[in-house]
């Protein structure tokens, strides 16, 4: 029940550690044939055993966008047995890209996995690791959002103040130039500020 000749499931079913046909668990969807069950949002599943397929995890941020690939995507073999099975398989070379991009439920994100973990096909962009709950480099959590937003205020203020600087230079090339400019025609400027004309001036 739930396979065709107990060699793909039906959709709705997966095939488990011991080549049974397994309804699929709650809170995932499974598209059948040789692909274990996908995450809904905010659930979690552990892809780098399985014998884990049939555990989904609620993830406790907003980190966990569950996975919606279909049989059409590319990258739907990441969640086969073969891929499950095989991590280094030349087949599975897509879900080990450390900057793989990947359309899950339409949203494009940007991910730094090393291998074939779960973290490039059901973490929001920022985040990895099991439930989704770290950030990898150069992201940090955001309470707000509860998801890893990418750090990019410290840069910023390099850069402000980068432009001050450059300004404050500008500036005091500018009073430079006036000042030795007044002091030519026997105009200067005094500690206050005041314009002052020299009594010695020749005609």
């Amino acid at each position: 029940m739930g396979a065709h000749e107990c060699i793909e499931a039906d959709v709705g079913y997966y095939i488990n550690a011991i080549n049974i046909s397994t309804p699929c668990p709650h809170h995932s969807k499974c598209i059948g044939g040789l692909y274990l069950p996908q995450p809904n949002n905010d659930y979690w599943i552990d892809r780098n055993d399985i014998y884990y397929a049939n555990d989904v995890f609620q993830c406790q941020t907003e980190t966990c966008t569950g996975s919606y690939l279909t049989l059409s995507s590319p990258l739907s073999i990441c969640w086969s047995h073969l891929c499950i099975k095989n991590k280094h398989h030349i087949q599975c070379e897509i879900c080990n890209n450390n900057n793989n991009k990947h359309n899950n439920n339409n949203n494009n994100n940007k991910q730094s996995n090393t291998n074939i973990s779960s973290s490039s096909l059901q973490c929001s962009e920022g985040a990895q690791g099991p439930l989704c709950g770290s950030c990898v480099v150069g992201y940090g959590y955001s309470v707000i959002s509860r998801t890893c937003i990418q750090c990019v205020v410290k840069t910023f203020n390099h850069y402000i103040y980068l432009l001050c600087f450059c300004l404050l230079l500008i500036f005091s090339g500018i009073i430079l130039y006036v000042d030795s400019k007044y002091n030519h025609n026997g105009i200067g400027i005094d500690h206050e500020g005041k314009v002052i004309i020299s009594e010695s001036q020749s005609y």
